[in-house]
């Protein structure tokens, strides 16, 4: 190692040890701008679209979504349906 590096490698070690910002903490702090951000959007876009919808679109729109969640993105997360 470097003579020049020895007198920072105290002060590296402390900060890597002293865990002041666990991973943990780092995940959840990340997660709020995110839902900040799909709020934001669902309260401008999402919510007054659905709200000037009548019933029968509005339940077409949910169960055209939901099939095609159920059929894509299942099938390719390993979800299957249960055998009845």
């Amino acid at each position: 190692m470097p003579a020049d590096l020895l007198p920072f490698r105290p002060y590296a070690r402390q900060q890597l040890t002293r865990g002041d910002m666990s991973p943990e903490l780092l995940f959840r702090l990340h997660l709020v701008p995110g839902y900040v951000t799909r709020l934001l959007c669902f309260g401008v876009y999402v919510w007054p679209r659905l709200k000037s919808m009548d019933a029968l679109d509005l339940m077409r729109g949910l169960r055209s979504s939901h099939a095609w969640f159920r059929n894509s993105m299942g099938r390719s997360c390993g979800w299957r349906r249960s055998a009845r």
